[in-house]
């Protein structure tokens, strides 16, 4: 009997050692997950100086310097250039070409030829070209913008505009505008008594003019020809 309640005293006295064991560890469980944290705040991330990155370099779009030139004068397809400025640009003259006449730039389909030029002056029949025709294409003719374009660029380097004169037509000529220019360069070109009026007089050396032609009295907005000569002579009907 006494064995029986020894025994059951040993496990009583056992179990409350383990409860109690059980309650220390318990606090000392709690004591430090509510004592002061020793956890050390992150580190924070590094900011950036501010420095703005450097942008991208940009093209400073510099135009490129211009081809150097030639000293010599390249020949140009003007009037008072030479015969070979034109074979240069449009090949041998044509078929329809005379004596000092030569033709070039036949159109499509038709007799007409673009450019017509005259080498015939009082001294020669061979020497810088003094009149040129330039015609459009039928049946297609130009604007008057077009025409301006087109047939301004025979004109020398140097040619200042001084007045236009309105040419009215007749039955075997269109109407058209003459436009009188000054060019100090045909006045060393050519000799003083190749520049005259419509009547034949004799006009300030180095003056030229550029005749229009409009399609015809009723069609004044287009243009199918300009002929470019020596003085003033085109501002009368033929």
């Amino acid at each position: 009997m006494q064995h029986r309640l020894f025994n059951a005293h040993e496990k009583k006295t056992v179990l409350s050692l383990g409860f109690g064991l059980l309650i220390v560890m318990l606090l000392l469980c709690s004591c430090g997950s509510t004592g002061t944290s020793s956890t050390v705040s992150p580190t924070p991330t590094k900011q950036s100086t501010g420095i703005t990155p450097t942008p991208t370099k940009q093209s400073t779009e510099i135009t490129p310097s211009p081809t150097k030139q030639s000293t010599s004068t390249t020949p140009t397809t003007i009037l008072g250039g030479s015969l070979n400025a034109f074979i240069a640009k449009y090949g041998q003259p044509n078929n329809h070409s005379g004596d000092g006449n030569p033709r070039f730039e036949r159109c499509k389909n038709s007799d007409v030829d673009q450019v017509a030029l005259s080498q015939v002056s009082l001294e020669s029949r061979s020497g810088p070209i003094m009149s040129i025709l330039i015609n459009s294409c039928p049946p297609t003719p130009w604007s008057v913008s077009q025409a301006n374009t087109v047939c301004s660029a025979f004109l020398p380097s140097d040619a200042k505009y001084q007045r236009s004169v309105q040419v009215p037509g007749n039955s075997d000529q269109s109407p058209s505008v003459d436009k009188i220019y000054f060019s100090a360069k045909l006045a060393h070109t050519f000799a003083a008594d190749n520049f005259t009026d419509n009547n034949g007089a004799l006009v300030q050396p180095g003056l030229l003019d550029v005749n229009y032609f409009y399609v015809s009295s009723s069609d004044t907005s287009h243009m199918n020809s300009c002929d470019l000569e020596l003085g003033d002579s085109q501002t009368s009907p033929d």
